[in-house]
């Protein structure tokens, strides 16, 4: 047994032991000590009630009431979260997921009656033996998965129960206990009512475990449930599976080679698997239908090594490669040959410092690079191709870098802080005036139940909790890139100050988060909280997004926003009397709008005192009154062209001095009915630099000294 524990678990263990509690290690990281493994994570359980755990760690360390109901803290010590949970026993579970009440008071025995498996049901704290009633170690020694009591019950309690059966049974390489196997099969029905982002996160560590295949070979009808792919798998697929490496991404391609596209993509889509991998994996299986290519074909069109690689595993998985097709591939890279617009000696920045337009300019001078490269290899030299691509021309607009015409956040945020910040959405658990009554009970008529917060966190779980764990994804693509935390959902002033000090305060206590930015409605920025902001503006970047969505009335009581234009000017300006910075938020396309009412709302910003803007385009959602508007043709979407012709409009009408901090917007794919068009977020951007550059023009060219001509 691996008895080495973090300092900060022995910690937390000996302060709830020094104050008559009970403490134990629980959970996964007791059976990952007794395998030799390194937990990921600890888990602890105590006598304590949820308030004596908190005394006995507040004020040094922060106490995060996750779920108090349920006997649960999680306790910050430095920047380890550790959940501790009060011994209890559960009730009925009606909703599938959570016990309808819990009771305090239990002991350990009866506290570990309630997990799901044996291997799981294990207790231990340093200087004491592992205490296992349920027969775990056994179980661990046998390689076995078996439920604690009976199967049926614990699926009954939590459907996600039976996938994580097959879970552990495939990243641990053990088999399932009989009677554990029979409910797995007899109670599959339960995962139809478990959330599929859910589901997804289990599915994607047993696929990569190395019992997968065996899994899926014995359980594959199960997993077809949420996947119907899985439950058709054939002898050559299974076997194939166990030749891959435990990559994600490489083993759904593989899965779904010989899927159509379009049925691909709506099985990743239903998995709610997110956009990267997803493109990811499509990229692979498009390849693969195409047949065979050489190693520098697949480099090329795959945009590189990491996926020339996959491609190279699924065709030796296959028995279509060899072992010299391989060692073509990695000749190619490790030599550092030119094989694609990745691998030439300049980049799309490079060009973009020349003064040649962002967008499809800049690609199609790389293009023609490429070409001259393939061409004669010994251009392949960064003072070459910078010669072969210096008569491009300059960038008419002074006020940022890259080659855009318009002022945009990212080299607003470079300048301020120089270097790379990024907004990390969380979600405070707001609701909004225009929902619970104050000025309306229905919300906007385009506001889908999350409030434009579609890609911010889980409301009950603690802001802190969000930010950290949002942040280490962004740090994957951007290692240790400073922050602004983002309020997103809903109408996050829409509370009394000392709730709103609970939630900004402690995210700002985090190493690295540069500010705020608060999103909000005007009507929801009563005396007391502008003054809160105030001084919190004085203590750190903060800025205030207010929705407008048009600046004119009609539009606004059509979509049931719950306030006028002027509301918006006399919010605007009590900011600005604070000095609170503004960030104004719009939408083009809404219902009944001409493009000449969209550049008379542009214009209308511009006489005011604004940070910054964010353009958005209209979204239908699935769920919204706009919905059902939109499919009895009450209104048309705008098609991309003329989104892009309307959003140049409105930047040659704003001052050159405002920061555009977004031109176009994301709408959640799964929910999204249209415009479909919108998803291709780069193809919309490149198309505004594009129609720039053909009129000449750039933010501001209609702005003179406050007004908008």
């Amino acid at each position: 047994m691996n008895r080495e524990i973090p300092s900060e678990v022995s910690a937390a263990l000996a302060r709830l032991e020094e104050r008559g509690y009970e403490a134990w290690l629980v959970g996964g990281c007791v059976r990952d000590m007794l395998r030799g493994a390194t937990p990921q994570d600890y888990d602890l359980c105590t006598s304590a009630l949820p308030r004596q755990t908190a005394a006995c760690f507040e004020p040094e360390y922060r106490v995060i009431p996750t779920g108090v109901e349920h006997g649960t803290v999680t306790v910050l010590m430095g920047e380890m979260p550790l959940e501790i949970t009060t011994y209890r026993v559960d009730g009925g579970y009606s909703d599938g997921r959570h016990p309808d009440r819990v009771r305090f008071g239990a002991g350990l025995q009866e506290d570990l009656a309630r997990r799901d498996f044996t291997i799981n049901a294990m207790a231990w704290r340093p200087g004491r033996e592992v205490q296992d009633f349920y027969g775990g170690q056994k179980d661990l020694s046998a390689a076995l998965v078996r439920c604690v009591g009976k199967p049926a019950r614990r699926f009954e309690e939590d459907g996600l129960r039976i996938l994580r059966a097959l879970r552990f049974a495939s990243v641990l390489d053990f088999a399932l206990e009989e009677e554990t196997a029979a409910a797995v099969r007899s109670e599959a029905f339960r995962l139809e009512g478990v959330a599929r982002e859910r589901v997804c996160q289990e599915w994607t560590r047993l696929l990569c475990g190395p019992g997968a295949a065996r899994v899926l070979a014995e359980f594959g009808a199960v997993c077809g449930g949420f996947l119907p792919q899985a439950g058709q798998l054939s002898r050559e697929t299974l076997e194939g599976l166990s030749k891959l490496s435990p990559d994600l991404i490489e083993r759904m391609a593989w899965l779904l080679r010989n899927i159509p596209q379009p049925q691909a993509d709506d099985a990743l889509r239903g998995l709610r698997l997110d956009r990267h991998r997803s493109a990811a994996v499509l990229a692979l299986t498009r390849r693969w239908q195409k047949g065979l290519c050489t190693p520098r074909e697949a480099l090329a069109e795959l945009g590189g090594a990491e996926q020339g690689r996959r491609f190279c595993a699924l065709l030796q998985a296959a028995g279509d490669a060899g072992e010299g097709y391989r060692r073509e591939l990695e000749r190619i890279l490790q030599r550092g040959e030119c094989y694609s617009l990745k691998t030439l000696a300049v980049n799309g920045n490079d060009l973009i410092e020349l003064g040649i337009p962002r967008g499809k300019r800049v690609k199609e001078a790389l293009e023609g690079l490429l070409a001259r490269v393939l061409e004669d290899p010994g251009l392949n030299r960064r003072d070459a191709l910078l010669a072969l691509a210096a008569e491009a021309c300059q960038n008419p607009f002074p006020n940022s870098d890259g080659g855009k015409r318009y002022y945009t956040w990212d080299c607003y945020l470079r300048r301020r802080y120089g270097g790379k910040v990024c907004k990390v959405p969380v979600n405070g658990g707001f609701t909004c005036p225009n929902l619970d009554g104050s000025c309306g009970s229905e919300g906007c008529s385009y506001c889908s139940d999350a409030g434009g917060g579609e890609f911010a966190g889980d409301p009950c779980e603690d802001v802190t909790v969000q930010f950290l764990k949002a942040r280490r994804g962004l740090w994957r693509k951007w290692p240790g890139a400073r922050a602004i935390a983002y309020f997103q959902a809903h109408t996050n002033t829409y509370a009394p100050v000392e709730r709103l000090r609970e939630l900004y305060e402690p995210v700002l206590e985090i190493p690295g988060v540069e500010g705020l930015s608060i999103a909000t409605r005007p009507d929801a920025l009563p005396a007391p909280v502008l003054d809160y902001l105030a001084g919190l503006a004085r203590r750190t970047d903060l800025i205030v997004e207010l929705g407008l969505q048009s600046a004119h009335d009609e539009t606004a009581r059509r979509i049931g926003r719950g306030h006028d234009f002027a509301c918006f000017q006399n919010a605007v300006r009590a900011l600005n009397d604070r000095g609170i910075p503004v960030c104004a938020h719009i939408i083009d396309g809404l219902p009944g709008e001409t493009a000449e009412m969209m550049r008379e709302t542009a214009r209308q910003l511009a006489r005011l005192p604004l940070h910054s803007v964010k353009i958005h385009l209209l979204h239908v959602l699935e769920g919204t009154r706009l919905a059902e508007e939109y499919r009895r043709g009450e209104f048309a979407l705008l098609s991309k062209s003329e989104y892009i012709s309307i959003v140049c409009d409105q930047l040659e009408l704003l001052p050159p001095s405002v920061v555009v901090q977004r031109v176009t917007g994301d709408g959640q794919r799964s929910k999204l009915i249209g415009p479909l068009w919108s998803l291709r977020k780069l193809d919309v951007r490149n198309g505004i630099d594009k129609e720039l550059a053909r009129r000449g023009s750039w933010q501001g060219k209609f702005y003179q000294g406050g007004e908008a001509h």
